[in-house]
């Protein structure tokens, strides 16, 4: 019989709880090969060796009110696993959804923590409850059409141990960007620091539609001054 059911206790990060819904799950085992050639260039069974065993998956999460997810970057996260990616996505006619990549090494001894705590909190709600920072001119907050936030980073890993797998304290996290985009009914104001990709002179406009002003920009989330 197929296995139909979907609960909190389902969500490997441990983040899913009450107003935190859990809406998906992916897990997969993941190993690369290393593979030689022998004679007559056939391949030589006995010398394939697994390396970087891991797990890697998604997870999505519907954000109900009350709702307040924070994810955390660079650390782990339930013990054993390490966020590599988070997309969150708001529009005015749905609840805030957010998904999340993850790896689970085969120790998290293998993780380097990231030495400042990097975080993105979401709230729950509906509609468009965050414009990340950026602002609407002489409108309410309702006036968000929609908005999207993503986190960039970068990663680096140390070569590989006697065991194939990667070395401890060989799996590091850096370089944390957030990386945004917002529809609107009014002008928009960047946040501070936000460095823009793209953001309308003018509204675009159609003979059957609203005025909608559009901006895209990114952020750094731990940067320095030289």
């Amino acid at each position: 019989m197929p296995d139909f059911s979907l609960v909190a206790a389902d969500d490997p990060l441990g983040l899913a709880a009450g107003a935190i819904q859990l809406t998906s799950v992916e897990d997969n085992d993941v190993k690369d090969y290393s593979e030689t050639l022998g004679d007559a260039a056939r391949w030589i069974d006995s010398a394939c060796k697994e390396l970087r065993p891991r797990r890697e998956g998604t997870c999505s999460y519907e954000l109900l009110d009350t709702a307040s997810l924070v994810l955390a970057f660079g650390a782990a996260v339930n013990t054993h696993f390490i966020i590599t990616s988070a997309s969150v996505n708001m529009s005015a006619t749905t609840r805030p959804t957010v998904q999340v990549g993850w790896m689970r090494p085969s120790a998290i001894a293998k993780l380097k923590a990231y030495p400042t705590a990097i975080t993105l909190t979401v709230a729950g709600g509906f509609g468009v409850v965050s414009t990340f920072g950026a602002t609407i001119a002489g409108t309410p907050a309702e006036a968000a059409v929609s908005s999207t936030c993503s986190i960039e980073m970068q990663q680096a890993d140390a070569g590989l141990g006697t065991d194939a797998d990667y070395l401890a304290a060989g799996l590091y996290w850096y370089g944390f960007k957030e990386s945004c985009t917002l529809q609107a009914y009014g002008a928009i104001t960047l946040p501070t620091g936000g460095k823009s990709t793209s953001k309308s002179n003018a509204p675009s406009v159609s003979t059957d539609g609203w005025k909608v002003y559009n901006a895209a920009w990114w952020k750094y989330m731990h940067a320095i001054t030289a």
